[in-house]
């Protein structure tokens, strides 16, 4: 979370406050205030395109809205409460197939990291649910501010083996998961998270 010290860079200028009581936590609302917005990533830049298909692979469908996002990854019969989850503002993804396994590429954008965070354990509840996935997630090598990977048959889909990472990079929610190997897997989620930076 934010931490604002005393001491700050406002515009490229050094703000020095001395204050006690009240008047601190005035000068934080203020400095907080200037602070300049985080990024507002494209998603189409996050998410896999048909460009970016693993090898093997090629694009079945990229969908653009939140309700079809939400759709595509909730089988708990939840979609509702993930489509009313506050500040979502946008979504995508992408579905691959081919010879070299099959591939998701999710992302969903939040208005500020507080709704991320919440955002994201409801992902993971997903994720780990009897009522959704039902896996049992493990801690990845570090993706995202946090993160979760797990692997295991995928009901939802006939109970093909899957793996999956879900994770928070900022304001933004990000999965992905399929067939592929864990190395390949990892190397893609990776890239989505540099992309979201």
């Amino acid at each position: 979370m934010v931490r604002i010290a005393l001491i700050g860079l406002v515009a490229g200028g050094m703000v020095l406050a001395s204050c006690s009581g009240d008047a601190t936590e005035s000068a934080a609302t203020s400095a907080a205030s200037l602070a300049p917005p985080m990024p507002d990533r494209d998603l189409s830049v996050i998410v896999l395109d048909a460009d970016s298909a693993p090898d093997g692979t090629s694009l079945d469908a990229t969908h653009e809205t939140t309700a079809a996002v939400v759709n595509r990854v909730v089988i708990s019969g939840r979609e509702a409460q993930f489509i009313e989850l506050p500040g979502l503002s946008a979504g995508r993804h992408s579905e691959f197939s081919g010879d070299g396994g099959l591939l998701l590429s999710l992302g969903v954008r939040f208005d500020s990291v507080e709704n991320a965070d919440h955002a994201f354990d409801l992902f993971l509840n997903e994720l780990e649910s009897e009522e959704g996935y039902g896996l049992d997630s493990r801690t990845s090598e570090k993706i995202g501010d946090e993160g979760k990977c797990t692997e295991g048959p995928n009901r939802d889909l006939g109970g093909i083996h899957e793996r999956i990472c879900l994770w928070r990079t900022g304001q933004m929610i990000l999965v992905a998961g399929g067939t592929l190997a864990w190395d390949d897997l990892y190397d893609i989620a990776h890239g989505m998270d540099f992309r979201a930076r």
